[in-house]
């Protein structure tokens, strides 16, 4: 099940900093945005994009980038205590960024 979960976080993670550089893109205008997500969050955070502190994201970013290349073990233990964290924010950085709440579908 851990597995599941932090394939899961990486693929949302992965869509959610794309996303975020084409939200700094087409509603902001901003011309240079880089390719890669912690120059995007910093960009984010420079912006008021963020729901937290830069240091959370810069965290989640770290963390992808370790479950990618080992999933179990102490590194996915250390992946699976941010989850709850990491979902509070993207929830937040949806409804900042839409301008709507957070829906669960019943």
């Amino acid at each position: 099940m851990a597995e599941s979960v932090i394939q899961r976080f990486e693929t949302c993670y992965d869509c959610m900093w794309k996303v975020v550089k084409r939200y700094m893109v087409e509603e902001l205008g901003l011309a240079e945005v880089p390719n890669s997500p912690k120059p995007i969050f910093r960009i984010a955070n420079e912006n008021q994009l963020l729901p937290s502190d830069i240091s959370q994201w810069l965290i989640y970013a770290d963390s992808r980038v370790t479950t990618s290349h080992d999933d179990s073990g102490e590194k996915a233990k250390a992946a699976l205590l941010l989850m709850g964290d990491f979902v509070s924010d993207a929830i937040q950085l949806y409804s900042h960024l839409s301008g709507e709440p957070w829906n669960v579908a019943e």
